[in-house]
């Protein structure tokens, strides 16, 4: 049920902002119906207060999200029928808010990101930080992103704008260092290279380049505030850097190159921030992140020019104490870290692994307030392929919000919350992203994502056949499948309905497909010619059937969401799939005629992927890479 009211002493931005989010906050008109007094705060110690009485309401809000965030409650107050209502809520961070991956093939449309800009400025949170490796324009640089979907710095000023209205500040967060294999990867691009994926330092043309960089995307942007990258520079100096300068420690490379980075942005104007794990890796024996043992030197804390506000990043643990002596660290050398957790998109599942991100995020928020963080966000990451659906991101964003407005939040009121700003019950979002969570007891630091490693392996080779072995996974798919579709009968937001769809198609798959090479291989080793004959001719072309309608589906739900660049590597996935399929049965059809004395894939022994003598739990494992879970063989 939408609602009516008439907005009192709202000024120009407040009443277009309302309007632009209007559906969200389940608002019919703001020009008649119940009066609503709008007060801006100034001095007041909380961040909004929300007082409904017969007849009127007066929302008292410190700034346009706080606003929005009001509003939503309000409103749905009056569509529950209460008619007296009263709320009065605290941030507890300066900023919080989301990153989101523009960089691994999916690429948000300007229209994606002016929907999520919606949801997250409803839900109070005021901080989109919009990550670009290199999809985003740079003068000079024709390869720079190219045929990846890249941003012009007229879209990034659309996006910067439209943030604006809603309250909320666009943070341009782009990389300096490593993480730049797809723009390196150019010929074009060797004068910069000192390996695959790190920038050659030290040079001036690199500075150049990096200048013309930072210049290009901060033009684009109201914000100061630039995220300069910097993190998993493993091969810093050990390419051309080494073969031309000789070795190096990484540790002189970093200050230097830092230093010179933030000597640019310093030129603009601007206040860089930086993933603090180099200051780790670089005393950690291995190179390693999370070392509970961790002894850092007190000359390190040099290593990082004052002026860059450094980012502790960690997406996995579930122990708060760990989060403690993490932010520890950081304070030992006189900085109080912004702190980056993450939605558990990155395992490569066409959705988050919610379980995951609800024990980690509790865990972190906890410690974040107890340490005193002010500035924290949630990163969005789209690993290997970009198959991930950021819809399913959205009741991890209205933990961030909660945990932004509430010290201790409870998971009673988390649901209820999770209702109001995303229009689905919580349970249902478990649902749908419950695919790989086969044990909720399960506390890896690298959440297992089987959906992904058994939809592409091939049914010929099985190379994780040992791990699905032991588990009743078509069980647990048909399970999963059933809760979705009791979930759809029941009234579904529709921008979320075809998500729905799209999931209870892959558990249909991975219903059929998790064990498929176990019962060729029985089928085969015992001489089963009638079972080898029943696959072959029914269960392979049937399966096929299924993939050809999730690839549908699949790229239906890709077309709402991204740019169309990327989407050919998950045809080429899915079409791969396709035909490993039709050789499968073609194979198997071959031998039964006697055209084939044997299948020389079903003859092979199977092993474990990660050299498990036997899968013996319900953790399977993670694995993340597409070309290492399809083929033992070279592929490119």
């Amino acid at each position: 049920m939408m609602v009516s009211v008439r907005l009192i002493g709202a000024e120009e931005k407040e009443r277009d902002a309302i309007r632009l989010t209007a559906r969200e906050l389940g608002l019919d008109s703001i020009e008649a119906g119940i009066p609503v007094r709008l007060q801006k705060l100034s001095q007041q110690p909380y961040t909004l207060r929300v007082q409904a009485t017969e007849g009127m309401a007066v929302v008292e809000y410190r700034d346009i999200p706080a606003l929005l965030r009001a509003m939503r409650q309000l409103v749905s107050s009056l569509q529950q029928g209460e008619r007296r209502f009263e709320t009065e809520e605290t941030r507890q961070f300066d900023a919080s808010g989301a990153m989101f991956d523009c960089s691994r093939n999916a690429v948000l449309k300007v229209e994606s990101v002016k929907y999520f800009l919606r949801q997250m400025a409803v839900m109070g949170l005021n901080v989109f930080m919009l990550y670009t490796e290199d999809t985003y324009e740079v003068e000079g640089q024709p390869y720079f992103g190219y045929m990846r979907g890249r941003y012009s710095l007229e879209q990034i000023r659309e996006m910067d704008d439209y943030a604006d209205s809603l309250g909320v500040e666009l943070i341009p967060c782009i990389q300096t260092l490593a993480h730049m294999e797809q723009f390196l990867k150019w010929p074009a691009a060797e004068p910069y290279r000192d390996t695959p994926e790190v920038l050659m330092v030290g040079q001036d043309e690199t500075y150049a380049l990096l200048e013309r960089m930072i210049r290009s995307v901060s033009s684009a942007v109201r914000t100061r505030k630039i995220h300069i990258g910097m993190d998993e520079a493993h091969t810093l100096g050990l390419g051309r850097y080494l073969d031309k300068c000789g070795y190096h420690t990484r540790s002189e490379l970093m200050q230097k190159h830092v230093a010179e980075v933030k000597a640019i942005t310093d030129r603009f104007g601007l206040q860089p921030m930086m993933w603090g794990d180099m200051l780790f890796r670089l005393h950690v024996d291995g190179g390693g992140y999370y070392d509970p043992d961790v002894q850092i030197p007190d000359e390190a804390a040099g290593m990082i020019p004052e002026g860059i506000e450094q980012i502790y990043w960690d997406y996995y643990h579930q122990d708060e104490a760990f989060y403690h002596r993490y932010i520890g660290w950081y304070k030992k050398f006189g900085t109080l870290p912004a702190f980056g957790g993450g939605i558990c998109t990155w395992t490569g599942a066409i959705v988050q692994n919610y379980n995951h991100t609800v024990k980690a995020t509790n865990a972190a928020m906890r410690a974040c307030k107890s340490e005193g963080i002010r500035h924290v966000f949630a990163c969005i990451w789209n690993d290997n392929g970009g198959e991930c659906n950021y819809l399913s991101v959205l009741p991890g964003l209205v933990r961030y919000a909660e945990h932004m407005y509430h010290a201790a939040p409870d998971e009673p009121h988390m649901a209820a919350c999770i209702r109001l700003f995303t229009g689905l019950e919580e349970d249902k979002w478990a649902a749908l992203c419950a695919l790989d969570c086969l044990d909720p007891n399960l506390a890896p630091l690298e959440p297992q994502n089987p959906s992904k490693y058994l939809l592409w392996q091939d049914p010929l080779l099985g190379l994780f056949d040992r791990h699905a072995e032991p588990i009743a996974l078509e069980e647990h798919y048909a399970a999963v499948c059933a809760a979705m579709e009791s979930c759809c009968r029941a009234p579904v937001p529709e921008e979320i309905r075809g998500l729905f769809e799209q999931i209870i198609q892959l558990c249909k798959v991975l219903k059929v497909k998790s064990k498929l090479g176990l019962r060729l291989k029985a089928a085969y080793d015992a001489g089963d010619r009638q079972a080898l004959r029943r696959l072959a001719e029914g269960e392979l072309p049937e399966l096929l059937d299924m993939v050809v309608r999730l690839h549908a589906l699949h790229a239906r739900e890709w077309g709402k969401l991204y740019k169309a660049f990327g989407w050919e590597v998950l045809d080429l996935r899915y079409g791969g799939l396709e035909a490993r399929l039709k050789t499968a049965s073609m194979r198997i059809r071959a031998y039964l005629d006697d055209a084939l004395d044997r299948i020389e894939e079903l003859e092979a022994e199977r092993l474990t992927f990660d050299g498990r003598e036997r899968v013996e739990d319900l953790w399977m494992g993670h694995f993340n890479q597409y070309h290492w879970m399809v083929t033992p063989n070279c592929l490119g």
